[in-house]
């Protein structure tokens, strides 16, 4: 049973990246604070992932801490925090971004290195992550390697 979010999306599709983890790994779904849209953040680590929402000023702290921008301006393909690039996971816009594959290959413990793009590589036909998550846009037929 799917239960509606009650409000205009900006981006949704069915393609769950070939991980089967859903929304938990490499995708966030948040409000934005001024017009009450739902962003969905794609490309971010599960260690960030509270980092991806408005703080009590409505803003956005860059991950290295640099700067605090306006919530709105976080994936509007304008790079703001240009020193780490973490306001634009799921867009190409800045030079350092990184996008954070779906799957994650961990060890038991819950070890192991992140795997990620620059995100200048995605939604470019061609498949970097194992699992396609990188190719959400570009319907290229990502077969999932992930072992």
């Amino acid at each position: 049973m799917m239960r509606s979010l009650g409000k205009k999306q900006l981006d949704v599709d069915d393609f769950d990246g070939g991980g089967g983890v859903g929304a938990l790994f490499g995708a966030r779904v948040t409000t934005a604070p001024d017009d009450g849209t739902i962003k969905i953040m794609r490309g971010i680590r599960l260690f960030d992932y509270d980092a991806y929402k408005p703080n009590f000023e409505g803003n956005f702290k860059c991950l290295d801490g640099s700067k605090d921008i306006l919530f709105s301006r976080v994936n509007d393909d304008y790079c703001d925090c240009e020193s780490d690039g973490s306001d634009e996971p799921s867009t190409n816009a800045c030079a350092k971004g990184r996008f954070y594959c779906k799957f994650q290959k961990r060890h038991l413990t819950g070890r192991g290195l992140d795997t990620y793009v620059a995100t200048s590589r995605i939604n470019d036909q061609v498949c970097d992550c194992c699992d396609g998550s990188d190719e959400w846009t570009t319907h290229a037929k990502c077969p999932n390697t992930c072992t």
